[in-house]
């Protein structure tokens, strides 16, 4: 047999006919021994091409970061193929990202009874990360979505979009046991910060502290030297002209004392947010007037302290008589 090279085709031939006719040769890599492919010797876990890969031990892969990605993976974006997946021995998914907001036929299957199933997914819009309780082995489950994330922020709990300009929207069931937000520090410092609220400069403007081991308290900023002084209160305007109604709640019907916040905002503006005439899809108020009542504290005391001085002058004229 003849073999050689073809520098037109850039290919090994061979000829079983004393070069009357050529094919292609195929070269058995295992046989090289010298020259100038110092790789050359294939082992078993180079990737085959268009054909399924195992590989018994770990690979790094190192691309060029002059295109602008560390792994790139292109595929048919079918329903039923998952782009990118991560499973164990038995072809059960750890993580996947899909392409589609919807799995047809590859949703993974229990592995074990009791296990729970956990799966991302990449859509066009956004990443949502799906759940599904234990179940029996071999079953499918029925993932439900848990969070998402899109370019307006990230919902937690919900399948909707996030609204109201929202970047954090977490919804839950209120039911027993069932918290929308937890937050626990991890040591009963008086003082401890559970939340720092903080405006476009980076300064801090308000927070949720440990007060001690079972309490928290809602702080706002009232450092002096934010303050121009303006002097003494003594005012009671605030008080004098605030109406207070005895009212029921339309949706559920319950009774409460308070101020209507279009009426309140006449009187003490620093403590009403004005709200808007915008509905929810349901015909549900979307953002109503709300009343913060802590600013009425501020008042509160300076007509007990207007009163208390009244009474005290009242006290003494009495006793002189």
């Amino acid at each position: 047999m003849w073999q050689r090279y073809n520098g037109t085709t850039k290919i090994f031939e061979k000829s079983v006919d004393n070069g009357v006719s050529w094919a292609a040769l195929g070269l058995d890599a295992a046989i090289i021994t010298q020259g100038s492919l110092a790789d050359a010797r294939l082992s078993a876990n180079i990737p085959k091409l268009n054909a399924a890969n195992v590989f018994s031990v770990p690979q790094t892969v190192s691309v060029p970061n002059t295109i602008g990605v560390a792994l790139g993976i292109r595929y048919n974006a079918l329903n039923s193929v998952l782009g990118f997946n991560i499973a164990n021995s038995n072809g059960y998914p750890y993580l996947g990202f899909n392409l589609k907001a919807q799995v047809s036929s590859d949703v993974p299957l229990y592995e074990a009874t009791g296990t729970p199933v956990t799966q991302l997914r990449m859509d066009s819009q956004a990443f949502a990360f799906l759940t599904a309780p234990s179940g029996i082995a071999g079953n499918t489950p029925a993932l439900t979505e848990s969070a998402r994330v899109n370019s307006v922020g990230f919902a937690i709990g919900t399948t909707a979009s996030i609204v109201w300009g929202s970047r954090l929207a977490v919804r839950c069931s209120h039911s027993v046991n069932m918290m929308g937000i937890e937050v626990q520090t991890l040591t009963n410092a008086v003082g401890g910060i559970f939340i720092d609220f903080v405006n476009a400069a980076g300064a801090i403007q308000g927070s949720v502290s440990a007060t001690s081991s079972t309490t928290a308290g809602f702080n706002t900023t009232s450092d002096k030297r934010l303050k121009k002084d303006l002097g003494i209160a003594k005012s009671i305007d605030v008080l004098r002209d605030t109406i207070i109604h005895d009212f029921e709640w339309i949706p559920n019907g319950m009774k409460d004392r308070g101020v209507f916040a279009q009426e309140a905002v006449k009187v003490h503006p620093p403590a009403i947010t004005i709200g808007s005439d915008k509905k929810t899809p349901d015909g549900q108020i979307a953002h109503p007037w709300m009343a913060d009542y802590s600013k009425y504290v501020p008042d509160l005391v300076v007509g007990w302290q207007e009163h208390e001085g009244r009474i005290a002058k009242l006290e003494k004229l009495i006793s002189k008589d």
